[in-house]
């Protein structure tokens, strides 16, 4: 009967400062960690997973495909093309090619008598590597790349190429038949179904082909640009994965120049994987080929989404799952499941019955180019560096999953350690934590110290923490699930920080702006409504009051304008208080979240700020008399703001731009002098008005005659 340790609602001990809590519930949280024979559903659960050893470890940068001879697990490695050979005995070197050329085997398969049979990119050289002697070239491609290779069911090879986007069938006397030419230029991956029908996946548009009596056709365009894998499960379904993105546009494919073409001899691409690591810039090539991206490592950051399809026996094709920034890289199909291996992340899914994804590895090594299911279990290629791992269809006894480190922002004090989740008679799980101030654990972290469910944290205080849960089954292959920890902490207050208090005109309350030309000023004022917003955060996520306070420019009385309000805004009416220099003080409190003698201020003073609700005088208007017409003068004077312009207007007949003496408005007090030609003889009203840098308008007039 199973046992479930739910998590429970529990009155915290009091723990000095903030209280938080770090919560692990989904397969995001748990697969940010490092699993160790467990695996994470899409639904958040872990439970123990099959057995993971490594089979191959050498120098190669990477491993581009693993097959299942006689006795013998072939590996085909990069980028010095060495072909090895791993039996019960060891690791030994089948092949190492001889050819510049021969640098990159993508593509791997075993004849009927389990030999190797290793096609080389760039030179489409295809060798025989048999178990016993010495290697044979078969026949030359006469293509540029070979990416994917199958023994159909006649004996006879089929070959996936690029970069003229061909699939090749080669006889046993060597003749080459095209039986497929594609729209792209490199066909990525094949499969031959049970009535021999030869199934092929294409880069830059993803078109999956069936290629059969009749010639060949489209069956399925996918919204990504690669179908990289294919792989049918036991039940008549084709499975298949793509690599490129959603990024793909017609005539666009996602892309990466490798080298010239070669002429004679290939060229070796123009940047290897180490000088991509290092930095360099590839050699520079007048004529540049193109291949896709994904098989050249380190990865370039993966844009947009990829998905695994599956093609039913009815010609129906479904999605069944998609994954942000992750390429599906390699399938196999093993122990009733769709395996799918990943990069840059480095995992291996497991297909579920109900369409869910469970991570049952992640690989230090971040790209999971191969999968093939071997007589000894699954086998796993990697790149960066070239390894090959074997998981092993024995339920293991043990597993762990060490989370991934959680920062607290500040050095804390430790709470409780809850766990939930599924546990079978005979299964457990086990818990310990350490805890230490860098965020990747080394010198100067704590042990790891063992923490019963709903027991105190015993480590050291500490900014960083991270669990270990290890699941233990006395009945494999039955398992616990692990669906959920909580971790309880409390760091010490913190003050809020108040980031901006600014000013700006309240529109509801604008005077009716007056035309002019504005120039900067010395200092920018305000009249009318005055709205004053700020902003502020609490580092402890403490909910926030305000508190505003004016004072004139040198004064030490303050005026409370607002009190323990958690608006971040108010508007004043500068109309109500005198004309000067302001400062204002806002205080943040986090009062509403902790206790009066814990509770914390942050606060900010501002620039002193001009309030003028006075407008400029006009004075001293002047008319001298001219043949034709008349000479005005004036002088226009503000207490406190500077003047952005002036007009006049004679008779009420519209307004005219004045401009000052001096050309430039650009201080508080400018002359006038300015012409009015062809005055009719009679009284005459002279109207000027002026405004200032906070809008305020003033005018005044003069009234004279012409006889």
């Amino acid at each position: 009967m199973a046992i479930r340790a739910a998590l429970i609602l529990v009155a915290v001990e009091a723990l000095a400062g903030t209280t938080g809590k770090w919560v692990d519930s989904s397969a995001k949280d748990f697969g940010a960690g490092e699993f160790q024979n467990v695996a994470v559903r899409s639904s958040g659960r872990v439970f123990l997973a099959p057995l993971k050893t490594q089979l191959f470890k050498g120098e190669a940068a990477w491993v581009w495909r693993v097959a299942q001879g006689k006795d013998v697990l072939w590996v085909a490695t990069g980028d010095k093309g060495v072909i090895y050979k791993v039996t019960s005995k060891g690791t030994v070197v089948a092949f190492t090619p001889t050819e510049k050329a021969d640098r990159e085997p993508f593509a791997l398969t075993v004849d009927r008598e389990g030999n190797a049979i290793v096609a080389y990119s760039t030179s489409g050289n295809v060798y025989r590597v048999p178990t016993r002697g010495e290697a044979k070239l078969l026949f030359k491609a006469g293509q540029r790349y070979v990416w994917d290779m199958l023994v159909a069911s006649d004996g006879c090879f089929i070959l996936a190429t690029g970069d003229e986007g061909k699939v090749l069938k080669v006889s046993h006397d060597g003749k080459i038949q095209e039986i497929l030419d594609a729209d792209d230029a490199h066909v990525l991956s094949l499969a031959e179904g049970k009535d021999g029908t030869i199934y092929a996946g294409s880069g830059e548009n993803g078109l999956l082909y069936a290629i059969g009596r009749d010639g060949p056709r489209v069956l399925y365009d996918a919204a990504e640009s690669e179908i990289r894998a294919l792989a049918w499960d036991g039940l008549g379904n084709l499975y298949f994965s793509t690599a490129g993105g959603e990024t793909r546009r017609r005539g666009m494919p996602s892309m990466r120049a490798v080298g010239p073409r070669p002429e004679a001899a290939p060229a070796p691409p123009s940047a290897t994987p180490q000088q991509q690591q290092a930095g360099a810039a590839p050699a520079a090539t007048p004529q540049l080929d193109m291949m896709p991206m994904l098989p050249l490592f380190p990865m370039p950051q993966i844009q947009g989404a990829n998905s695994l399809y599956v093609l039913k026996p009815s010609g129906d094709v479904r999605r069944v799952a998609t994954r942000e920034r992750t390429a599906f890289l390699s399938l196999a199909f093993w122990e009733g499941h769709i395996y799918v291996g990943t990069g840059n992340e480095g995992f291996v899914f497991r297909l579920e019955e109900d369409d869910s994804l469970s991570a049952v590895g992640k690989l230090a090594e971040n790209q999971v180019t191969v999968l093939a299911a071997t007589a000894d279990g699954l086998a796993i290629g990697t790149a960066n560096p070239g390894r090959v791992y074997l998981l092993s269809g024995d339920g293991p006894s043990e597993g762990s999953l060490v989370s991934r480190t959680y920062d607290c922002q500040f050095v804390a004090h430790w709470g409780r350690l809850y766990w939930a989740g599924e546990f079978p008679l005979g299964t457990e799980a086990e818990f310990s934590v350490r805890t230490g101030n860098t965020e990747t654990p080394g010198a100067g972290w704590s042990d790891w110290k063992k923490c019963g469910y709903g027991a105190r944290i015993e480590c050291p205080p500490g900014r960083f923490i991270q669990y270990r849960a290890t699941l233990r089954s006395s009945k494999p292959p039955v398992t616990p699930y692990l669906s959920e920890v909580t971790v309880f902490y409390a760091t010490a207050n913190q003050p809020p920080i108040v980031k901006d208090l600014s000013f700006s005109k309240d529109k509801a309350g604008d005077k009716p702006s007056q035309p002019g030309r504005r120039a900067a000023g010395p200092e920018r004022g305000f009249s009318g409504k005055l709205r004053i917003s700020w902003s502020a955060e609490d580092p402890n996520g403490d909910q926030l009051s305000y508190s505003l306070w004016l004072r004139g420019e040198g004064e030490k009385r303050e005026v409370e304008l607002v009190r323990s309000s958690r608006d971040t805004s108010y508007t004043l009416d500068t109309e109500s208080i005198p004309d000067g220099r302001y400062v204002l003080r806002l205080v943040a409190s986090d009062e509403g979240s902790n206790p009066a003698i814990e509770a914390l201020k942050g606060e900010r003073v501002s620039d002193p700020v001009l309030i003028d609700n006075t407008p400029p005088k006009v004075t001293d208007i002047k008319f001298t008399r001219r043949t034709r017409g008349g000479q005005f003068s004036c002088t226009i004077q503000d207490e406190l703001s500077t003047l952005t312009g002036a007009e006049y207007s004679l008779d009420s007949k519209g307004w005219k731009p004045l401009q000052p003496a001096d050309g430039i408005f650009d201080s508080r007090e400018e002359s006038a002098v300015f012409a009015i030609e062809e005055l009719e003889p009679g009284q005459h009203i002279l109207a000027i008005r002026a405004v200032d840098d906070c809008d305020n308008t003033g005018a005044g007039k003069l009234v004279f005659g012409i006889e």
